[in-house]
């Protein structure tokens, strides 16, 4: 992503009228609520197509949470699948 924001490739994409490449998406997948707060323990990088891609290091990822498209993984709180297991 620090590559996008170069300001020489943002030039070059817009000499050349290229198409700049999808956002991806980030799926908080593995998370706990500990009272206000959300506590991350696993994020999903997605293409925009949804399909998995890799794993991001949540350290370096944190700070530029709000710069994408961020979703949590409802599966993991399903309360259907909660009630499946009582």
């Amino acid at each position: 992503m620090k590559l996008l924001n170069d300001p020489m490739v943002k030039l070059l994409i817009d000499k050349f009228d290229l198409e700049t490449p999808p956002i991806n998406v980030l799926e908080i997948s593995k998370y706990e609520l500990d009272g206000d707060c959300i506590k991350i323990k696993e994020i999903k990088v997605l293409d925009i197509d949804m399909n998995f891609v890799r794993f991001a290091n949540i350290n370096k990822v944190l700070p530029y949470l709000s710069s994408y498209y961020t979703v949590f993984n409802d599966r993991a709180t399903d309360p259907v699948e909660t009630n499946k297991e009582t």
